[in-house]
């Protein structure tokens, strides 16, 4: 076996959190909240030094409690979501206008919904 450089590791992981998220949003979708957010939390683990993809999970999991009616936990995710995205430092025009994207999610759900 031939070790991962640190490159290869970090796209390996990113594809990991990329196919995490996707399919917890199909589980969210159909109602399988609570398998939903385990994968989440099991995605926000791997995710811990990649601010970008750990508020991404931090959004799911806030709209997922919002859906069981945990409002206080919705909102604690969602101020951990922009504590994390704050601290992120975005590489390319796709990174930031990701974070962008996440910022406006932020502020909407605390306006809107929380």
């Amino acid at each position: 076996l031939v070790p991962a450089t640190d490159v290869e590791f970090s796209a390996l992981v990113d594809k990991e959190l990329r196919a995490s998220i996707t399919l917890s949003r199909v589980l969210h979708r159909h109602f399988y909240l609570t398998d939903a957010l385990v994968i989440l939390v099991g995605a926000l683990r791997l995710a811990k030094t990649d601010g970008l993809r750990a508020a991404e999970c931090l959004i799911m999991i806030a709209e997922v409690s919002r859906d069981q009616e945990k409002f206080p936990q919705a909102e604690a995710k969602v101020r951990e979501a922009l504590r994390r995205i704050s601290a992120h430092n975005p590489r390319g025009e796709s990174q930031r206008k990701a974070t962008r994207h996440i910022f406006a999610q932020c502020y909407w759900y605390l306006e809107h919904f929380l």
